[in-house]
């Protein structure tokens, strides 16, 4: 539990505190004042029936008058070192005038391994000044900016106090109420730092990237073009061509990239080529698809019918598909990364009538190129747990089980070899990035530059199920002012979308879920829907799919991705991705197009009430969700699939 305490000295304007302080409990506790009252202290000094009140209280125009009331109650029962917390704070707790005091208890498991790394120095106009970091994180973003200088710790405490001057700005985006309390949102902005403190160890400022110029980044125009010029770089190799992608599928598609690669290989036998695809998804048909022998069983085919020889790997991140999958995208061809979500079929490919919608990039880069296929040659293909899936009689999974649990080890702390990059210089560059299990970079690197958006956030994910730690920085960008973007597909252009003239199947539940799941995020987010701030986009383009992931942060972040933005891609599957940093907007008109033309399809939400609910859908879908709600495995699935 976290408890704060405030004071003030007697020169701070009453009424500039109340909008603090009223901006305080309804974005940290989600408008949820109760929680804040009864953990921070408040009640020695509110009677029961102005408790009562703040607990009632709600942002809404018509309770405007009885929330100024209570919140006005209770901050005359601060006194400003009536109950000192620790003997050692009463020096701090006696301020001078404009002094705003922090005093934050938390419980001891909560605080980091190293206590004080609960704060981080900054530089700050020619001083230092203290950022409050992590469960405090809230506060500097909602309320007190950077506090200048002082911070007092004890060791071994559970408490720490920041004291120091008042140094904040706010803007009220409405007009003033009766008794001079705003209720338009307060936005604070750091006095200096650009991205938020409450990351104990950002990366996104020691991220190591290999220099670009704008012309080295193409942006391929769809699936059929992204097909073509993957058929024409592989037959134009003439050193290398390193394949990873979830699966290569035993189809027309499938059969022309394989095709390519043998001729390729033929045609110059000195020609490195690897194709990296995950190990279970290759030995299993299609969901829904009754028993098949797999992927595996052609490359075994095929291998045995060519003369040339192209190696297929099979990586197992787990020991259950259920539980993680390589995930990894982009394709090393001599100096370049043909970089995409898709894998290799009919669909992603757009073979035939159909297609299924993602980003694809062509970067020209040897260092990024050399990188990338480092990883693949002596992090994935030299492990003992990888082994070709084109030769007959592959080992059983069980019988890899440890080597399987070296492997996904090993890759917790596997990263892409940058040392040839150079650190942020104000150039464009492009940073790869590698993740596996809880609390990976990738995934810090994403809360991160979500939090470091001023103006725009752009968000693409095709399966709607964001994991709670993006939900939270999603919700602190609203608070500071960012539009955002979001971008998921209709439920109908979900590649698991069964139609429902067509029997039942347990997987094609799976639209529906996250359409649920998206319709309680545009209930919760409403009113920044009805003022334009939040947009929710449904993607649809007749009967086609849509895969697309990423995000554009500002006009200077572009993050290339196979991460679905959910709870598995941050927990379970092995991912990777690409961020291109552009400070000097170089790279801006090309990333505009890409942009217009992922809108193209797309309708705006109004509304939550726009989306179906379970008595829209069709009966079995209904039986079967019911069902899963009475069993309570919901939250499960979310996390899992």
């Amino acid at each position: 539990m976290c408890c704060l305490l405030f004071g003030v000295a007697g020169a701070m304007g009453l009424a500039q505190f109340k909008c603090v302080l009223e901006q305080f409990l309804f974005m940290r506790f989600g408008q949820q004042a109760h929680r804040a009252v009864r953990v921070a202290g408040f009640t020695a000094g509110v009677d029961e029936g102005t408790a009562a009140k703040i607990r009632r209280a709600e942002p809404r125009p018509e309770r405007v008058k009885q929330r100024e009331q209570a919140f006005a109650a209770a901050v005359d029962s601060f006194h400003f070192a009536a109950q000192p917390v620790h003997p050692a704070f009463i020096a701090a707790l006696q301020g001078r005038d404009h002094q705003l005091v922090f005093i934050g208890e938390v419980a001891v498991n909560t605080l980091a391994r190293d206590a004080s790394g609960f704060h981080q120095k900054v530089h700050a106009g020619g001083g230092d000044a203290v950022a409050i970091d992590q469960l405090l994180g809230d506060v500097e973003d909602n309320v007190a900016g950077f506090i200048a200088s002082n911070v007092v710790h004890v060791a071994h405490s559970r408490t720490i106090v920041l004291h120091g001057q008042w140094a904040f700005s706010y803007e009220a985006t409405r007009p003033e109420q009766p008794h001079g309390v705003s209720s338009g949102p307060l936005r604070i902005r750091p006095i200096a730092s650009p991205m938020p403190s409450f990351f104990k160890r950002s990366l996104l400022p020691k991220l190591r990237g290999f220099p670009l110029t704008p012309d080295a980044l193409d942006v391929l125009s769809g699936a059929d073009a992204y097909r073509r010029c993957l058929l024409e770089k592989i037959s134009q190799a003439t050193r290398r061509i390193y394949i990873v992608a979830l699966y290569l599928q035993q189809d027309e598609a499938g059969q022309e990239i394989y095709d390519a690669l043998h001729a390729a290989k033929a045609a110059r036998p000195e020609l490195d080529i690897v194709v990296v695809v995950d190990w279970l998804r290759a030995q299993r048909g299609l969901i829904g698809a009754g028993k098949q022998p797999g992927n595996s069983a052609w490359y075994q085919a095929m291998t045995q019918s060519h003369a040339s020889e192209v190696p297929v790997y099979g990586v197992p991140v787990q020991t259950r598909e259920l539980f993680g999958v390589l995930h990894l995208k982009g394709f090393v061809i001599d100096d370049s990364v043909l970089y995409s979500g898709a894998s290799l079929n009919n669909v992603y490919l757009h073979k035939f009538d159909k297609y299924r919608f993602d980003r694809y990039h062509l970067i020209h880069s040897k260092p990024l190129a050399d990188s990338m296929q480092h990883l693949v040659e002596h992090g994935l293909v030299a492990s003992k747990a990888v082994h070709r899936l084109d030769l007959p009689n592959p080992p059983t999974t069980r019988s890899l089980r440890n080597d399987i649990g070296d492997l996904r080890s090993r890759l917790k702390h596997a990263t892409y070899d940058t040392t040839a990059g150079q650190l942020p210089n104000g150039h464009l560059s492009v940073s790869p990035l590698l993740g596996v299990g809880k609390n990976n970079p990738l995934s810090r690197v994403i809360l991160e530059l979500i939090a470091s958006a001023q103006q725009q956030l752009t968000i693409c994910t095709p399966y709607f199920n964001l994991p709670l730690a993006v939900t939270r920085e999603i919700n602190r960008a609203l608070a500071r002012g960012v539009k955002i973007d979001i971008i998921v597909g209709d439920k109908t252009a979900n590649d698991f979308y069964i139609p429902p003239s067509e029997p039942f199947k347990v997987i094609a539940a799976l639209p529906y879920l996250y359409e649920i799941s998206l319709r309680r995020f545009a209930k919760r987010h409403q009113p920044m829907i009805d003022s334009g701030q939040l947009n929710l986009h449904l993607w649809r383009d007749g009967d086609n799919t849509y895969h697309l992931k990423g995000m554009w942060i500002d006009q200077r972040y572009t993050l290339l991705t196979g991460n679905n933005l959910n709870p598995r891609a941050f927990r379970l599957d092995l991912e990777n991705a690409l961020l291109i940093d552009d400070p000097q907007g170089q790279w801006l008109e090309t990333r505009r197009t890409e942009l217009e033309q992922i809108f193209q399809h797309t309708t705006r939400i109004d509304g939550y009430a726009q989306l179906q609910t379970l008595v829209d859908y069709p009966p079995a879908v209904g039986k079967f969700l019911r069902r899963v709600s009475r069993v309570r495995i919901e939250r499960l699935l979310y996390r899992i699939l």
